[in-house]
């Protein structure tokens, strides 16, 4: 049975948004989609609830490096990785860097669907560390409560 994938697409090419829907089912996904290409529309996305962000690094009207320092002052835990076809590894390390997840080259793109299991699985890891974090910081709380 196919994974559920709810993703929003920063692309300007409605066919580069559609070739990626593709590779992400022949990869086992089911994903529901969602593309922008402005700003505000990204904005009005990430209202939504997302596993993923796929973001282009440049559009007429907006990059992926904006939309990468938007999500960042969300405080949103979102997986983002870079889907592109002009991006060079220099370029590719420096999203990295501010925070992407990852990054897929356009005509790399059967390295899409492990990419983005390996990113669902180290985003779920640091949540279950974050809630057992939570869990502790209760039950010390508890103790020291109960110790006075």
């Amino acid at each position: 049975m196919a994974m559920p994938l709810r993703s929003l697409m920063v692309e300007d090419s409605a066919d580069d948004a559609v070739l990626l829907a593709h590779e992400l089912k022949a990869s086992g996904f089911d994903p529901e989609w969602k593309r922008v290409d402005t700003e505000s529309a990204y904005c009005a996305g990430l209202r939504e609830p997302l596993d993923v962000i796929f973001s282009d690094f440049s559009l007429p009207q907006f990059s992926g490096q904006r939309a990468l320092e938007i999500l960042r002052t969300s405080q949103l835990e979102i997986p983002f990785i870079i889907v592109s076809g002009t991006i060079g590894e220099e370029l590719a390390v420096e999203g990295m860097k501010a925070g992407a997840t990852d990054y897929v080259l356009k005509d790399h793109l059967a390295r899409l669907g492990p990419v983005v299991r390996r990113a669902l699985a180290e985003f779920e890891e640091r949540r279950a560390r974050k809630r057992a974090a939570q869990q502790l910081r209760i039950q010390a709380k508890a103790l020291e409560t109960a110790a006075n």
